[in-house]
Formats: C-alpha cells, sequence, structure tokens
C-alpha cells in the first residue's frame, strides 16, 4: 500500500508539473532554432532573426495559456437529485449526489482533512466530501435573504442530524482515512438517507482534492422541498426539456 502511495504521489506531482515542462522545452527549442537561424543567415537579418524570435514566443506562450493550461487543469461537476417518502408525521428522505470530472486529469480526495486544513476553511468543512443541511425558519414571515454564511439567521442546524456528512463514508478504510479518486469523465453518484420533517431546505455540497501543489476546492449550494416528488437534476432538466 505504501508502495502504491508513493506511485500516486509521483503520478500527481509529474501532472502537475507537465504543463510548465512542456512549455518550456518549446522556449528551449525555439531558442536553439532562432540561434541557430541567426548564425545561418548572419548578423544582416538580425532584425528579422528577433521578429521570427518575437513570433514564436508569443506563439508558444499562447500554446500554453490556452492549450497546454486547461488539458492539465481539473474541473468538477456537481449535481444532486431528492426524493421522498412519507413515514408517520416525518418524511424518509434520499439526497443524491452526482460528481463528474469533467477536466482531463485525475481528481484525488485526501484520505482525510487536518486540523489546519480544517481551520483554513473556517470550521466550514470536515470531510473531503462534505454534506451539510440547514432548515428554512419561519420566524419571519417577511421578505429576507436567507444566507448560508448569513448571522441574521433565516437557516438552521437540524437537531439530530450531523453538521457535516461525509458523502464517502462507504470509500473509508478500517482507520477512517478515504481511498477515492475519479479518473477524466467518470461519474460517481453518491447518496445520504435522512429523516426530516416537512420544510424547506439547503444544502451545501463541497468538494476538496488533493494535488501535489495544492488543494483543490469545490462547492455549491442547493434547494429541496420536503414533501416533493424526486427532484431533477440539472443535467435531467436539459434533457427533459
Amino acid at each position: 500500500m505504501a508502495e502504491q502511495d508513493q506511485r500516486t504521489k509521483i503520478r500527481q506531482l509529474w501532472s502537475a508539473s507537465s504543463a510548465s515542462i512542456v512549455f518550456t522545452s518549446i522556449v528551449v527549442v525555439s531558442a536553439i532554432l532562432w540561434i541557430v537561424g541567426l548564425h545561418y543567415f548572419g548578423a544582416q537579418d538580425t532584425e528579422h532573426a528577433v521578429t521570427a524570435l518575437g513570433i514564436m514566443l508569443g506563439g508558444g506562450w499562447t500554446f500554453y495559456q490556452f492549450v497546454l493550461r486547461k488539458s492539465f487543469e481539473s474541473a468538477l461537476s456537481i449535481d444532486y437529485s431528492v426524493c421522498t417518502e412519507p413515514r408517520g408525521q416525518q418524511f424518509v428522505v434520499f439526497f443524491e449526489v452526482i460528481f463528474k470530472n469533467i477536466g482531463n486529469r485525475r481528481i484525488t480526495a485526501p484520505p482525510r482533512l487536518t486540523d489546519n486544513q480544517i481551520d483554513d476553511y473556517e470550521q466550514s468543512v470536515r470531510y473531503p466530501a462534505d454534506l451539510q443541511i440547514r432548515e428554512l425558519t419561519n420566524e419571519d414571515a417577511g421578505p429576507r435573504l436567507a444566507g448560508w454564511w448569513s448571522t441574521s439567521g433565516g437557516l438552521r442546524k437540524l437537531d439530530k442530524v450531523p453538521d457535516h456528512i461525509s458523502l464517502l463514508f462507504e470509500y473509508s478504510r478500517s482507520d477512517g482515512n478515504i481511498d477515492f479518486f475519479m479518473e477524466p469523465k467518470e461519474k460517481y453518484v453518491l447518496g445520504s438517507l435522512l429523516l426530516l420533517p416537512p420544510g424547506n431546505y439547503a444544502a451545501k455540497i463541497v468538494f476538496v482534492g488533493e494535488r501535489a501543489k495544492a488543494a483543490e476546492f469545490w462547492s455549491r449550494i442547493v434547494y429541496f422541498r420536503v414533501p416533493s416528488t424526486r427532484s431533477l437534476s440539472g443535467a435531467e432538466k436539459e434533457r427533459s426539456s
């Protein structure tokens, strides 16, 4: 396992630096060709040689910015759906989260978030794939902003429901560490089963990725209602329209 983790770290380090390596190679090759051309054509064509060098470097920089960097960037889509069924005075709620790797490189979740990372995120995230649910309060029926970070209220924590839910619990080892990654174009459907009273709710979905030199962070806040028929995700709405 340690050998596999080491290979994974090597792949991550290579992926993070590949774009820079390719761009550096382009610059070096361009400079060599320019020097050879200058030597071959002579000093009388120095002005043309300088112009050619500028064109090569400009083209290389454009290629790096709009092709190489995009090819090595990570991108993740977050979608969701909700279905409910009555159970006495409450409802069984299945909250489904869909993660899809829409970039061109592997996305890897860290084994766990360190205390320093949790502090950096101001205690707003506890797990690499984190789900939080809040209920819209009815204390004030007038117009208002029920923001997730609002200090004036509007959204409240739920009793007997964990403040943070790990969406990757099923990918956890016996020591609690998470073993999860997504290759390009892969999609994972994860779910949490809850028992909730009727009401209006907001959910915050977060995925924290791990790279060789920095962390990656994706977040989405969504609305759902209980009771409700199965909510269509954004992709399903596009297909049904």
